[in-house]
């Protein structure tokens, strides 16, 4: 009785460490010698060549996908500058697609301020229909941007919760 009693305790304890492995095992880590951030095991990253300033990106398909960006902070600017500069350009280069905001908080990454503006973009079926969450804060003297797309902007919510983990583990270094 006393040897079924440690094999089930044996077992047990078997599958808790099996189910827990499974369980936490649901990402993976990208780093490099300037910046590190989970991402969605079933994601994968790459680099890209033809958008200047973009450092990585990481995609689940061509239809949800993330770019980070890394751009100098221009002499005499402030992040708040920098974001509701860009934020004039974004409405008025992209009043022609409807650009909608959607929402705009501030928020943290790696310890410092951030901003976070999520937009639809796509008047009709003729315009490619997409959300777009970026987020963008400065470190060490440069401004960080994660560009976060989804096609069509019906799926943004199934994808909220990787483009979180993504944000949310990014670092610095």
């Amino acid at each position: 009785m006393r040897k079924i009693f440690t094999i089930l305790i044996l077992l047990s304890t078997l599958t808790l460490v099996l189910f827990t492995c499974e369980c936490t095992n649901n990402k993976n880590h990208f780093e490099n010698s300037e910046i590190s951030f989970d991402y969605p095991i079933d994601w994968q990253t790459g680099e890209i060549f033809d958008l200047p300033g973009v450092i990585i990106g990481i995609s689940k398909s061509s239809d949800v996908n993330v770019k980070i960006a890394k751009t100098k902070l221009p002499l005499g600017y402030t992040l708040k500058k920098f974001y509701n500069e860009g934020l004039n350009n974004r409405t008025k280069n992209l009043a022609k697609y409807c650009l909608q905001s959607i929402l705009e908080k501030n928020i943290t990454v790696d310890g410092v301020p951030a901003y976070e503006s999520i937009y639809k973009i796509g008047c009709n079926n003729t315009q490619t229909r997409q959300q777009l969450l970026i987020v963008i804060f400065e470190r060490n003297g440069y401004i960080y941007t994660i560009f976060c797309t989804v096609i069509p902007p019906e799926n943004f919510n199934n994808e909220k919760t990787n483009f979180d983990m993504i944000i949310n583990s990014f670092h610095v270094k």
